[in-house]
């Protein structure tokens, strides 16, 4: 095998000299492959060479083959594979992988779509001279390179940029490229980082500018990634933005941790001047970054739009702190006299906020991002920012809230039904679009080896961790919302059973709900039906649709509840009922309160150990009145709640199989903090975190794996988030941050000074002699675990912990990530090398702790001593 020169990239130096080319690329000539071999959606922990007990292969015999389950005779053998080139002979970096000796029509006809779904492993080598560093630039990618694992760009993006450190001699690459069907190039190719390069590098591509509105001021963020092209911490990076009347700075909170990425968020503000100019013309932006070695210039362009244009608006997340856009539109002919409407719009895979934008005459329309364009599945943080975007704009723009209504398309149908679901006190109508029951119904699991090798108990564990995103289970929760169903009745993408199924349910309830199928349509959305030039049918005519939603406007809170839930971190409430506790985490939840007189309410609960009742001003506000004395009956048990000055709020809870009511005040802005509860670890990063990389025992080859870990945290976090990790030592920590910040410790207590600290209150902690859970051995050498539990310092924050007993295990935990979508990761799990053979089979124990962050046997799974 050998390597070619080919592309080059544009890098900044920071010695004040101008722009210059790297050295040429490295590129593979021809690869090893072997594949394919189905991989189950959405399982991170396979890996397909590695032998029935999780051990990878020191070396590769190319002359052997491996148990697959897609090839005729069930055997998967080794190919050579030559790297693509352009017409005039030179490598670009993609491997055309072809594996059309499959029937894939039989594969689809057994599992259908899940059935297509592949994976093929590529081993390749490259020779060098000399140490030296070098820029990965891969998509499609997820491997390791001289050992230490790397991901490149999923989605083919070109946004994924990572350090590798390349070694004097033989370098190897062994990777796992994953795709639908026969055919796929993945890419993988090194640039050179030469010695003259500078400290930074900006990844120019994905610098967020919001955009300007002419004759406007106003103020935003910026967010500017940098990625660090040194072994050194680097403290005092100023970002500077300026322009015709644009001024904004920031020096970056954090030291910017070796070879990892950081998208730094930058206050800018701008004068109404700035934005004097021919609409759609580029307004000139000047982006300066100081170091300590020097300083350097970018120019970019910001966009300049009219009022009446669609634009995006961008603000600092409060999820992470990081810089979002959201897309706006204002209503057609200006903002009216009154409060407009607001349509929020939710984009599909690979759209954006500003290609789900509409533009409506009654309404305001806003579309949030899903954080980037293909977020997926509208879960997590895509769900949370669309709920802080919803916000920003009923506190920022003349709407009337009760003449909200959602739309999505695909993707983003899906999404809609999700927050329908979850927020159906919300919205005044729903209109979701080609979009599917759930992950797993769209996508089965069929192929997964969860399915095959965990115990059920250990497999539901997964699916509960799902169950927000499973829309069926919640359609109760849409008694007063009417919704209108949009899908092509030839639809391929997102088949039209899963509109047809949540229809019919909806229908069978006797919701308001209307199923419109449009004949021979294909991937059926709005944009469809109100570009169509077909002969309209029904709720498929764009103006009868539109005049629907008009006239509708939220219901004021109804006298009879229904209130179905999983994770009442997500849906607390609705309308005047509040679940606080659940008695089993992670298992439905219901509760049906009904005023059925102003002297009485009659209440049902289902897996609720605590639930409180609002019995103040809203309801006044919905005309219900109540008598100062009600009887509240809560199953077969009766208590008086008096109504009188501060106590219209009722909080009842279950002591020793009774109920037992207080009056409390409601709670004020600030004391109520989303994601406090039990109920998945991914929650810990969906509030502002630091990622705490250990420095303690003095295996500096141990800290240099930990510190990796933190860096494939931080660059997952901003490719598939768009957000803000910053890394820090444990060393480094301070009161003050510890205060500001949940904790991502990286590393047990041989290995890190922060978990050290805590470990007698931590409920899982792993060190060279072993796991222990809840202070209880865990069988096994070589594990890794993750959980997240409340810091026994401070009960209010929340600390998420991952460590491994062995410098051989410690390359099992970047699979224990919790932020990919559909990762499903309960509360802790600790993992064996096994979970490469058998995924979820490998893990020694997992599972949610109790409301009070204890563990509870039966709602987890251990395996035996």
């Amino acid at each position: 095998m050998r390597c070619l020169a080919g592309f080059a990239l544009v890098i900044l130096s920071f010695a004040g000299r101008e722009a210059r080319a790297v050295e040429p690329a490295v590129l593979i000539a021809e690869w090893q492959v072997v594949g394919p071999f189905a991989a189950g959606s959405r399982e991170g922990f396979v890996h397909h060479l590695a032998d029935g007990r999780g051990r990878l292969p020191e070396t590769f015999s190319f002359e052997g083959d491996h148990p697959s389950l897609l090839p005729d005779g069930g055997r998967a053998t080794w190919r050579v594979v030559k790297g693509e080139r352009d017409a005039e002979g030179r490598l670009n970096g993609r491997i055309p992988l072809d594996f059309s000796e499959v029937d894939w029509d039989m594969r689809e006809s057994e599992w259908g779509f899940s059935g297509v779904l592949n994976a093929a492993y590529c081993v390749g080598t490259f020779e060098l001279e000399r140490d030296e560093l070098l820029l990965l630039d891969a998509a499609r990618f997820s491997g390791t390179i001289n050992g230490v694992p790397h991901v490149g760009d999923l989605y083919d993006h070109d946004l994924s940029r990572s350090i590798v450190r390349g070694r004097a001699g033989r370098n190897t690459v062994v990777f796992r490229s994953t795709g639908y069907g026969p055919t796929r190039k993945p890419l993988f190719r090194l640039l050179r980082v030469s010695p003259g390069a500078g400290e930074l590098l900006v990844l120019e591509k994905d610098v967020l500018l919001p955009d300007a509105v002419v004759g406007r001021a106003g103020e935003g963020w910026a967010g500017v990634p940098v990625l660090n092209l040194t072994d050194s911490w680097l403290a005092d990076v100023t970002i500077e933005l300026s322009g015709p009347g644009l001024r904004g700075s920031v020096t970056s909170p954090f030291p910017l941790a070796p070879f990892a990425v950081q998208k730094v968020p930058v206050p800018v503000s701008w004068t109404a001047a700035s934005a004097v100019t021919e609409k759609g013309a580029p307004l000139p932006v000047t982006l300066t970054i100081r170091t300590a070695e020097g300083v350097t210039t970018l120019e970019r362009g910001r966009v300049v739009r009219a009022a009446e244009e669609r634009r995006l608006v961008s603000f600092l997340s409060r999820m992470d702190r990081s810089a979002q856009v959201y897309g706006l539109s204002e209503p057609v002919g200006g903002p009216s006299p009154e409060r407009d409407g607001l349509v929020l719009r939710m984009h599909g895979a690979g759209v954006g906020p500003r290609g789900a934008l509409q533009d409506f005459d009654w309404a305001w329309t806003v579309a949030a991002t899903n954080r980037r364009r293909f977020g997926f599945d509208w879960h997590d943080f895509g769900r949370l920012d669309f709920e802080e975007v919803r916000d920003l704009a009923l506190a920022s723009l003349p709407i009337d809230p009760d003449r909200v209504t959602l739309e999505g398309n695909s993707m983003g149908g899906h999404g809609a039904w999700v927050q329908a679901v979850h927020h159906s006190d919300w919205f005044a109508s729903v209109t979701p679009a080609a979009g599917w029951v759930g992950y797993d119904f769209y996508v089965p699991f069929t192929g997964r080896r969860s399915k095959a090798f965990a115990s059920p108990e250990l497999d539901s564990l997964h699916l509960r961790s799902l169950a927000p995103g499973r829309v069926s289970l919640f359609l109760d929760n849409l008694t007063n919302v009417p919704v209108r169903v949009f899908h092509g009745s030839r639809d391929a993408t997102v088949p039209p059973v899963q509109a047809r199924l949540l229809a019919g349910a909806l229908d069978r309830r006797d919701h308001d709900v209307a199923l419109c199928e449009a004949p021979d349509g294909k991937h059926w959305g709005h944009d469809n039906l109100r570009g169509s030039k077909k002969e309209p049918s029904g709720c498929l005519d764009a103006s009868l649709l539109r005049e629907f939603q008009v006239r509708q406007r939220r219901q004021p809170d109804p006298r009879r509840v229904v209130f179905v839930t999983t994770d009442p971190d997500i849906d607390p409430d609705r309308h005047w009922v509040e679940i606080l506790q659940q008695r089993k985490v992670a298992t439905d939840t219901r509760i049906e309160a009904e005023i059925v007189s102003p002297s009485r309410i009659e209440v049902s609960t289902r897996n609720v150990e605590a639930f409180a009742l609002d019995l103040g001003e809203r309801l006044e506000r919905a005309g219900i009145e109540l008598a100062r004395a009600v009887i509240v009956q809560v199953g077969e048990q009766e208590l008086t709640l008096r109504r009188r000055g501060s106590g219209m709020r009722f909080e009842l809870k279950r002591r020793a199989g009774r109920w037992r009511a207080r009056a409390v005040a409601r709670p004020t802005e600030g004391e109520v903090f989303p994601n406090r509860r039990p109920g998945g670890m991914a929650k810990a990063m969906f509030r502002p975190f630091l990622l705490v990389a250990g420095t303690r025992g003095g295996d500096a080859t141990r800290q240099e794996s930990l510190l990796h870990l933190g860096r494939h945290l931080a660059q997952h976090w901003w490719r598939r988030a768009n957000g803000f990790a910053p890394i820090v030592r444990d060393v480094d920590l301070t009161d003050e941050l510890r205060e500001r910040h949940e904790l991502v410790l990286l590393g047990g207590p041989d290995l890190n000074h922060e978990t050290h600290a805590l470990r007698k209150g931590l409920n899982v902690v792993a060190t060279h002699e072993g796991v222990r859970l809840a202070g209880r051995p865990v069988p096994g050498r070589e594990l890794a675990a993750a959980h997240w539990q409340p810091d026994p310092r401070a009960d209010e924050r929340r600390v998420l912990v991952f460590q491994s007993t062995t410098a051989t295990a410690d390359s099992l935990l970047p699979l224990l990530d919790p932020i990919p979508p559909g990762a499903g990761l309960p509360d802790y799990v600790i993992a064996g090398p096994e979970v490469r053979a058998r995924s979820w089979g490998g893990f020694r124990a997992a599972g949610f702790w109790t409301p009070d962050w204890r563990l509870d046997p039966s709602n987890g799974w251990r395996a035996a001593d």
